[in-house]
């Protein structure tokens, strides 16, 4: 029994030595450079389908929005230009909408991923089934 722990104690001494002179061994300064090409993804997408919760407001859940361009990116609504007055609410900002019925909602000079709530408050009152609308990402930058 004795020989045997005489023998992992040896073997605990050797390993010990070698780890050492692994740890003091020199640095030679040695870098590695990497490049790469990643696709540009650009998405905006509602929660949900419009809800005309009154003649005047339609909910249109949440707007999630992500893009990777670094330059940014701008997110373009499209509606019905008979919407006189009308005015885009996401989060806190308000954007009025264009009477050509393209608007550009969100102009990012960044990369970023984000959830909003998103509502359109109108000046005049909606007729039923009336409404239509439809979202489109632009990215600022080269696309990959």
């Amino acid at each position: 029994m004795m020989r045997h722990s005489g023998q992992i104690a040896l073997m605990g001494a050797t390993l010990g030595i070698a780890a050492s002179a692994v740890v003091a061994a020199p640095s030679h300064g040695a870098t590695i450079a990497l490049t790469g090409i990643v696709p540009t993804r650009c998405e905006a997408q509602f929660s949900k389908a419009p809800e005309v919760v009154t003649p005047r407001r339609i909910d249109l859940g949440l707007l999630s929005r992500s893009c990777n361009d670094g330059a940014g990116y701008r997110i373009i609504l499209h509606t019905p230009g008979s919407l006189k007055g009308a005015v885009f609410y996401l989060g806190s900002r308000r954007v009025p909408l264009s009477p050509s019925g393209v608007t550009v909602v969100v102009d990012s000079n960044r990369d970023e991923k984000v959830t909003e709530a998103a509502a359109i408050a109108l000046d005049t009152p909606l007729a039923p089934g009336s409404f239509a609308s439809r979202v489109e990402t632009v990215p600022k930058g080269t696309i990959y």
